[in-house]
């Protein structure tokens, strides 16, 4: 439980570092075996402490930075890891980073410069045309599925039940007829295996006429459920759009970040 990977609609979607307190820890785990005794590890742990460079460096951030996983090279399509230069926060290229500039020279990007951007994007406006075209597309799929409702062969339905309660009757009748002694019991096992055989078939006709109808009105039920949904979240953002984003939300909404061989930076929410 050292770290957490976010949930999914959530502003806290990216990886990021719970408190201490909420922490599993386990000792003498059956399925990681020690390496060092807990003994010398807690007098490495003490030396560690007492070190003049151990104690400039208390205070410096060593989590999974606010980007992580988001920023891409639109050269090579690697991912773009934190670094520092100085006090200078950046991310870069991760394949230049390892295997130099002659195989990649994606320029680096500043944290000023992603926050900048992702001020600057517009995001809200995108989320409302987006969720706008959503909704204009989820419309148009009901009229047709309702379109389809309407057309299903009723009709021709309704005459198959029919002959189906008409089977039925008929295979009644089979069997008050061996009951009476007009039909014996060989005849009367090849009648009814047939009416059987036809009740079958008609059944089958049936369920492949009405089936879809009874599943269509569901979908266009759900359908319209999230319709509704999306006008409510439609209207949250057109009362929200003149109003200063947080920024761990901008970030929560973003899939990734594409760094260009220019310096341009494409954000796709």
């Amino acid at each position: 439980m050292k770290y957490s990977n976010g949930k999914v609609f959530n502003k806290f979607s990216y990886p990021h570092i719970n408190p201490k307190e909420e922490w599993i820890m386990q000792e003498n785990h059956e399925r990681i075996l020690a390496i060092i005794s807990k003994e010398v590890f807690d007098k490495v742990q003490e030396t560690l402490e007492n070190k003049v460079n151990r104690k400039n460096q208390k205070g410096l951030y060593t989590g999974v930075s606010e980007y992580a996983g988001l920023i891409y090279c639109g050269n090579c399509g690697a991912v773009y890891h934190s670094n520092c230069d100085n006090i200078r926060r950046f991310y870069n290229c991760m394949t230049k980073r390892r295997m130099g500039t002659k195989v990649c020279n994606n320029p680096n990007v500043s944290v000023k410069r992603l926050d900048e951007a992702i001020e600057n994007s517009g995001i809200i406006l995108r989320e409302q045309r987006e969720v706008k075209n959503f909704i204009q597309k989820l419309n148009s799929l009901v009229k047709a599925l309702s379109y389809q409702y309407s057309n299903t062969d009723e009709k021709r339905a309704n005459e198959l039940k029919s002959k189906l309660e008409h089977l039925k009757d008929k295979k009644d009748k089979y069997t008050e007829m061996y009951s009476e002694g007009i039909i014996d019991k060989a005849t009367l096992q090849n009648k009814v295996a047939t009416v059987d055989k036809q009740i079958e078939e008609t059944e089958s006709i049936i369920s492949t006429i009405l089936g879809p109808n009874t599943s269509t009105l569901e979908e266009i039920k759900k359908i319209k459920e999230t319709i509704a949904y999306f006008e409510k979240e439609e209207e949250t953002m057109h009362r929200n759009a003149n109003q200063p984003l947080d920024k761990e939300y901008i970030i929560s909404r973003i899939d990734r970040i594409y760094v260009h061989e220019d310096g341009t930076l494409d954000i796709n929410l």
